[in-house]
């Protein structure tokens, strides 16, 4: 009886909260991102032209190029940005509430911190997300990892940091990995100008510089501390978002001369925080205590710059 009367309250508040989430990213996309007027020279660069054409012009990856040139066909520029954001979203939304415990919690963090940075902003980023959202918090193993990266990366290169949980078993192995990788390719990109810039290109709008001292990236950087001490107390699901949480630690590190790098890593390595603190064993311990205290920081300050921004653009 109980339960019957709970769940049309539940159906309710998930559609109350979607439409809030929507509503902030059109106001988000229409008044402060910083990739929209990118995207929309990109729309009429497609419109009207054949796909094969786009292909051979655009330095985008060919599923994110195919779904916006195919609604650029139909739509306007600020409706096709925002198709592609709503989507991204959605799918995310879904994942929440089919995997999560706790979703309505989850997805008020996910939406303080993200939604200004991928689903209102770089939308083939917030494509790609949904793969490795769906790797962290899913049951999968193996080659399974490799393609959803595979898949991921079509839409977005980002994508490739699935593959990092294949080094989930072997943390400290798996992060020296990390680091020499990341150095090797820093070294690399920075050899070739010809690679920086279409790597540059292809990240969107510069994010600015690298601070060691940022009060976010220090936050981070306890968070890993504290995933480390308990580790051996994780579960898989739990183990796999603190692995990408401390390799997006080593990464802000390695890419300190690469602000582009640095922060699209370190922001995307953040989503270990779902898993971490929305499957598993969420006994509050210390550690935990202290995870949860960052995660509230991180997200009041996105929360407060988003806000803050809507205040000034509206």
């Amino acid at each position: 009886m109980a339960s019957g009367n709970l769940s049309p309250i539940r159906s309710l508040n998930t559609l109350i909260l979607f439409s809030i989430s929507v509503l902030l990213l059109y106001l988000l996309g229409v008044n402060v991102s910083n990739d929209a007027e990118s995207y929309k020279s990109l729309w009429f660069r497609l419109h009207d032209t054949d796909f094969t054409n786009a292909v051979y012009t655009e330095r985008l990856e060919i599923s994110s190029l195919f779904i916006y040139w195919a609604l650029s066909q139909w739509f306007s520029p600020g409706i096709t940005f925002f198709i592609v954001g709503l989507s991204a979203l959605s799918i995310k939304f879904y994942l929440f509430r089919r995997y999560l415990l706790s979703p309505s919690c989850a997805w008020l963090i996910y939406i303080s911190i993200y939604l200004h940075l991928l689903d209102a902003n770089q939308i083939r980023a917030a494509l790609a997300v949904c793969f490795i959202l769906y790797a962290l918090i899913a049951d999968i193993h193996g080659k399974s990892y490799l393609i959803l990266a595979f898949t991921a990366c079509l839409f977005h290169y980002s994508g490739l940091i699935i593959i990092l949980f294949y080094f989930t078993p072997i943390p400290l192995i798996g992060l020296a990995v990390v680091a020499v990788a990341s150095s090797l390719f820093d070294s690399f990109t920075a050899s070739s100008a010809l690679i920086g810039i279409t790597l540059s290109h292809l990240s969107g709008h510069d994010p600015g510089q690298v601070y060691l001292t940022s009060s976010i990236f220090l936050a981070q950087s306890v968070m890993s501390v504290a995933c480390g001490y308990c580790w051996k107390r994780l579960s898989e699901a739990q183990k796999k978002g603190a692995f990408l949480l401390m390799s997006g630690t080593v990464f802000y590190i390695v890419f300190h001369s690469n602000p582009i790098f640095a922060h699209r890593l370190r922001e995307i390595s953040l989503l270990g925080l779902f898993p971490l603190l929305f499957l598993g064993n969420r006994k509050l311990t210390y550690a935990f205590l202290l995870i949860w205290s960052c995660t509230a920081f991180i997200a009041a300050y996105n929360l407060w710059l988003v806000i803050d921004e809507l205040r000034l653009a509206v």
